[in-house]
């Protein structure tokens, strides 16, 4: 299995304090951590630690934090040479809309399940939606659409989308999927950072995907992903593999 992503690199520099700090005072830093992140970039470090191999395209500078981006890329074994070669889904965040529409029409003509990362609703990103096989969007993203959240996966689905899912944080997510709407609770865990919660969803998304396994244990299993990925500080660091995953989601059952 392989899985391959366009979209956006950043550098992530996360902070915990004890309160969010009002005007004119200060907090102590009680922990700190630098990592690599981004919808795409973060969601194919998830599926490289479930087992995926991962391919990546993306920009980046040449100072300190390109270099950083690369580096953490690197170390969780996400290639960034090779693309389409052996893909088995394409994922998509549309932060760049033009090369997005391009890889999503290579991906078609390659017969290649596309999955999108839909985080916020700009311009574009409702044609986007429509070139993808799936489409797991922010409950923001929902709400921005002016519709009841059954009419926004119903237009969502509109165009070749198999599947439709929103996410809604810590009330679970909703899914629309040949033609039935079903829901699933969010995972409770003790959360010490949501950062990157979303992307580590799409990424395990995209496992069950390449498993071929039904909706609902797709979904499942995302949501289990997510929410241990929220028990440690970063985007990143809690992810967890594949067996950590299975562990867990046997532990719920």
């Amino acid at each position: 299995m392989k899985a391959a992503g366009l979209g956006q690199c950043s550098l992530d520099y996360i902070t915990l304090v004890n309160g969010f700090p009002v005007e004119d005072t200060k907090k102590e830093v009680l922990d700190f951590i630098v990592q690599g992140g981004g919808p795409v970039a973060t969601a194919l470090v998830a599926l490289s630690r479930l087992g995926v191999k991962t391919s990546m395209i993306g920009r980046v500078s040449d100072d300190f934090a390109g270099v950083e981006i690369r580096k953490g890329l690197r170390e969780e074994g996400v290639d960034t040479k090779e693309f389409f070669r052996g893909a088995g889904i394409l994922l998509l965040d549309g932060l760049m809309m033009e090369a997005s529409v391009r890889a999503a029409s290579i991906a078609s003509k390659m017969n290649i399940p596309i999955l999108l990362d839909a985080g916020s609703l700009k311009p574009g990103m409702l044609s986007l939606a429509a070139l993808c096989d799936y489409v797991v969007c922010s409950e923001g993203f929902a709400s921005a659409m002016k519709m009841s959240l059954k009419d926004a996966l119903v237009k969502l689905a509109g165009g070749r989308a198999k599947a439709v899912t929103v996410t809604l944080g810590r009330k679970g997510s909703v899914t629309l999927h040949d033609g039935r709407i079903f829901t699933h609770k969010a995972c409770q865990v003790k959360a010490v950072d949501t950062t990157g919660a979303g992307d580590v969803f799409h990424g395990a998304y995209a496992f069950g995907v390449l498993q071929g396994w039904d909706m609902k244990k797709t979904v499942e299993f995302a949501s289990i992903v997510a929410a241990m990925k929220c028990t440690k500080l970063g985007g990143r660091t809690g992810i967890p593999t594949l067996k950590e995953a299975m562990r867990f989601l046997k532990g719920k059952r």
